[in-house]
């Protein structure tokens, strides 16, 4: 990359880059090594998903190197880091202690920067009732042909967006009854998904997730793990699929309240209190 010629302004591009490489020799069934300086669990989560959920044969050996002197690390480096990151670097490798598979798939994927709230709708989706969600459960239990979900059952939704503008909320249309087509699941020990086809009335031009689904039910990782599986498995198709009916609505922040009509979202929905 950059004829191997360091430059702090393409630093960004460098890492996507990188993990472009390291997915591509993944595929391939090369044996592959990354040196990302990776200080927390959350850094090695793209590795780590697409290596786990994309059912690759490779064994994973993480290494810690035993320097941890941040005035030889200074003086062998080529970047020219500060001697003060280096030590904060130092330190939050110290605080991550020993890292594995399971570690860093509980830890989840880094935070994206630049994504912030502006509302106190957490997210927008396709909400089911009682009687939708029995089939839901059902649907997945069948076709996988298990017995039980994982111990933390979520709240069975299709996410159109998540952390939504005033204009997004307001546009998504709040109340819409809709008919979704389940066409396939995904079974993992940490984590069980539906995938979702055709939605009535044109709605999936207004679903932001990648893969359009249905996160079922997971062990220790986090809901939003599943946006990260559907990247790499390869999801078991149902047939025929499988039509379920919903309701678009507005998850609120806090309170976990779901909101299908418009006019119930509390006063000040969107404006988000300052922080202090």
């Amino acid at each position: 990359f950059n004829n191997s010629k360091f430059d702090p302004s393409y630093l960004s591009t460098a890492h996507g880059w990188c993990k472009k490489q390291i997915l591509s020799r993944m595929k391939a069934g090369r044996t592959c090594v990354v040196n990302n300086t990776n200080t927390t669990l959350s850094e090695m989560f793209d590795y780590i998903a697409a290596l786990e959920f994309g059912g690759y044969p490779h064994f994973v050996v993480f290494a810690r190197m035993p320097e941890t002197n941040p005035q030889v690390l200074h003086s062998r480096g080529l970047h020219g880091v500060p001697k003060n990151k280096l030590q904060s670097f130092v330190q939050r490798i110290r605080l991550m202690k020993e890292p594995s598979i399971m570690r860093v798939l509980t830890a989840g994927p880094m935070k994206q920067r630049g994504l912030q709230a502006t509302t106190k709708v957490l997210y927008t989706g396709i909400f089911f009732d009682a009687p939708s969600k029995r089939r839901i459960a059902e649907t997945f239990l069948k076709n996988a042909r298990i017995e039980s979900l994982l111990n933390n059952v979520c709240n069975f939704h299709v996410t159109t967006k998540f952390l939504p503008t005033k204009d997004c909320v307001e546009a998504v249309g709040v109340g819409m009854k809709v008919s979704v087509e389940i066409t396939g699941f995904y079974a993992h020990r940490e984590v069980q998904i539906l995938t979702v086809g055709k939605i009535g009335n044109g709605f999936e031009a207004k679903v932001g997730n990648e893969v359009p689904h249905i996160t079922i039910s997971t062990r220790n990782v986090q809901p939003s793990v599943a946006n990260h599986a559907l990247k790499h498995c390869t999801p078991v198709a149902i047939e025929p699929p499988v039509v379920v009916h919903g309701v678009v609505g507005a998850f609120m922040r806090g309170s976990g309240d779901i909101l299908t009509d418009i006019k119930a979202l509390p006063k000040d929905w969107d404006v988000l209190p300052p922080r202090g």
